[in-house]
């Protein structure tokens, strides 16, 4: 705030209202209007720009799914010990790695696409899930809020 925002005859000028924020650069064009009615506090109106959460999209897999025994074997089949002498330890991680994750993609398979959201907007769908399922308790309502 950077003018007074009570204004009575007679009196001092005053700056009793604020805006309280932990990142001043959100309120954009704060304006000072005229009061409402009898009042002697000046009307305040001020913009809020928010930068919109971006959402990683990215494939996941259905570990559910997999096929634990295809992992299994095809890791014992891996010569570890030659594959990993004289190598250094990123060296190792990379290999192990690369390995594994080969062993995930041959055997199992993509649940499909998921979003991952922050706790506030996936707290929101989970709640309109429930409201859903609250309306018409069918059991299709229910998995997709017992998903989330």
């Amino acid at each position: 705030m950077t003018y007074c925002t009570r204004f009575r005859n007679g009196q001092i000028l005053l700056c009793l209202d604020w805006i309280l924020t932990d990142n001043p650069d959100i309120v954009d064009e704060l304006t000072y209007n005229e009061p409402i009615g009898k009042s002697d506090h000046v009307c305040l109106s001020w913009e809020m720009s928010f930068d919109k959460q971006q959402l990683s999209v990215e494939a996941k897999y259905n570990y559910w799914e997999a096929d634990y025994p295809a992992i299994r074997q095809k890791l014992m089949q891996v010569d570890w010990k030659t594959l990993f002498d004289n190598e250094s330890v990123n060296d190792v991680w990379r290999c192990f790695m690369q390995i594994v994750s080969d062993c995930i993609a041959g055997t199992t398979i993509y649940a499909g696409w998921t979003v991952r959201k922050s706790g506030k907007l996936k707290a929101e769908i989970r709640k309109r899930a429930w409201s859903a399922y609250a309306r018409n308790r069918s059991n299709d309502s229910y998995l997709c809020y017992k998903f989330l």
